[in-house]
């Protein structure tokens, strides 16, 4: 099973603005901000979804039953973060033989943050403690995402304001003949061409 992503701590900044959104849709109805700072996060979170990556800064959980994957690499010893870029690890939890959560000591493990995606791999001489069986054995908490607007891909910016403006001003699926056309104007060629690591949602 696929380690699964939950944001726990929200960005604070939205790669676009309300003011670039509402520029691109022609409108100054001051009644629908919130609507529209609405569409951009939902915007934000599905690409997010879809490429892989964190764009503002934010606090993540990854889940898994095992601290390797098996599409992972290098013998069992790097597991890869799939939200990038990752800023830092800042904790792996995982449940012990015993079913008791215990916290792993960074002596055991080492970080690359470097790398699309960045990974965290088993020190020399080291091995991985033995887990519980369960699905959610190993929990790795860590901040991943761009601090500043400017270092977010300008095609990601563009398609979040594309996808939010489609979804202000059709508030549901366009229907073309018999084919619900819920992404149009090339925002999946955008996406795509920003996907981590050959990443499939």
């Amino acid at each position: 099973m696929r380690p699964s992503y939950t944001c726990t701590v929200q960005p604070t900044t939205e790669p676009i603005s309300v003011a670039d959104l509402t520029a691109q849709c022609r409108t100054d109805n001051d009644s629908e901000l919130l609507l529209l700072q609405g569409y951009i996060s939902t915007a934000r979170e599905y690409i997010e979804g879809q490429t892989a990556r964190a764009l503002m800064l934010s606090t993540w959980t990854r889940t898994s039953s095992r601290f390797v994957e098996q599409s992972d690499d290098c013998h069992g010893r790097i597991s890869f973060i799939e939200r990038t870029p990752v800023a830092a690890v800042s904790s792996i939890q995982y449940y012990d033989e015993n079913d008791e959560l215990q916290t792993l000591a960074t002596t055991v493990y080492g970080v690359v943050t470097s790398a699309a995606p960045g990974f965290f791999y088993l020190k020399a001489n080291q091995t991985w403690p033995t887990l519980y069986d369960r699905p959610d054995a190993v929990v790795v908490t860590f901040t991943a995402g761009a601090s500043a607007v400017s270092a977010v891909p300008h095609t990601l910016r563009h398609a979040i304001k594309l996808l939010a403006a489609h979804f202000y001003a059709e508030r549901q699926p366009v229907n073309v003949g018999n084919i619900i056309n819920e992404l149009p104007y090339g925002i999946p060629s955008m996406i795509n061409s920003n996907r981590v690591g050959g990443w499939v949602a």
